[in-house]
């Protein structure tokens, strides 16, 4: 029995098959990558419960990492814009969330429940009246995910779900047309989200 056929990683040289994946012998997956010395070794794939962020998750895989211009689009522009729109959101009861990656990841059911949990216990815990779904009805905001986030910045495309009532839309789109300008793209009904086009890096 080979050295490679003892351990867990897969029977075979990460050398001769670097940026690829194989099945271990212990039935997982993994990938040949480059360590500091540029020595290719395998490493387990992590599942999506166990990493802590899309970016995490997804930059194992090599037709991801192997891309130079992965990155494309400005995010920190964003991020920047996005506190100072909370705050003037807020001060209209509007409030805009991000969710993380945690158990959500792309299942937008999920986000919607997790956000509306994240705002019955933030806004209205002591309110035993209201419960999670019942947000809906007495809550506007704006939420978007940390799986989106990350993919921004590959296709330029930041999505945002929302919930508001008829007064509370006017006002949030006035704020973001004036912050984003041309690159928030207004929702033509309530079945479609909320559009922020990010700068080229």
């Amino acid at each position: 029995m080979s050295k490679y056929e003892k351990r867990l990683s897969p029977p075979v040289s990460a050398q001769d098959f670097s940026n690829q994946i194989k099945i271990g012998n212990d039935g997982n997956e993994y990938v040949s990558r480059p360590d500091k010395k540029k020595i290719y070794r395998w490493y387990k794939i992590k599942s999506m419960d166990d990493s802590s962020s899309a970016e995490k998750y997804f930059m194992q895989f090599p037709e991801n990492y192997m891309q130079k211009k992965f990155y494309k689009y400005d995010i920190k522009k964003f991020d920047e814009d996005i506190k100072s729109i909370k705050k003037e959101l807020a001060a209209k009861n509007i409030y805009l969330i991000k969710l993380g990656w945690n158990k959500i990841w792309d299942f937008i059911d999920y986000s919607w429940i997790d956000a509306q949990f994240y705002i019955k216990n933030k806004y209205y815990k002591h309110d035993k009246k209201i419960n999670d779904y019942d947000i809906l009805d007495v809550a506007n905001f704006i939420f978007y995910t940390d799986h989106r986030t990350f993919w921004a910045q590959h296709d330029g495309i930041l999505s945002m779900q929302w919930n508001l009532n008829k007064n509370a839309k006017k006002e949030a789109f006035e704020i973001f047309k004036k912050k984003f300008k041309n690159s928030f793209v207004e929702p033509k009904s309530s079945a479609k989200a909320i559009i922020i086009k990010l700068k080229k890096l």
